[in-house]
């Protein structure tokens, strides 16, 4: 069953995360992610999710991620060069988030290996129960020309503006997150 992507920019938030090195302790398999996150959701102002507060827009968050990985492994798995573009619905009361749906479209130079190591380290990122519909695999280009950033995929286009940090100049940048 083929996805169909039908949609442009949903809001205005767009903003880089670095993720360094975040051992996992807790389980068997060591990882660290290095990688830059471009994300536009439907809320007005800066992803408010990511500080577990409720979406502005009636507690549901309609978002487009490219999570493009600069250096990184999920146990003996380099996942360096690995970009997937997530799209879906997080829906919270304040107090727990859910993913209502979540589709996923790796680059099509994604091996299965890089891209089921992938999928272990975003289930870490993002740690909620999602309804994931079919992965698939397509060509998906991410450039950025200042604080333009234009991501495509067939059937898909964002055109996104950096949020300005609190220097007015740079984008917003989030690092060493755990």
């Amino acid at each position: 069953m083929a996805l169909k992507y039908k949609y442009l920019l949903l809001g205005t938030s767009l903003f880089i995360i670095s993720l360094l090195s975040v051992p996992d302790t807790a389980h068997e398999e060591n990882w660290s992610v290095d990688a830059s996150l471009v994300e536009d959701c439907s809320c007005r102002e800066f992803c408010p999710c990511y500080f577990q507060h409720l979406p502005d827009r009636g507690g549901m968050c309609d978002f487009n991620t490219i999570f493009n990985v600069n250096s990184s492994n999920y146990g003996d798995v380099k996942i360096d060069g690995v970009r997937v573009w997530l799209a879906g619905n997080l829906e919270g009361d304040g107090s727990a988030f859910q993913g209502k749906w979540l589709t996923l479209a790796f680059d099509e130079k994604t091996t299965k290996e890089q891209e089921d190591a992938t999928i272990k380290v975003l289930s870490k990122i993002y740690p909620l129960e999602w309804n994931v519909l079919p992965v698939e695999k397509k060509p998906i280009t991410l450039l950025r020309d200042g604080d333009v950033i234009d991501a495509s995929m067939p059937g898909a286009h964002l055109r996104m503006t950096a949020n300005k940090g609190a220097d007015g100049k740079s984008p917003v940048v989030l690092n060493n997150l755990q």
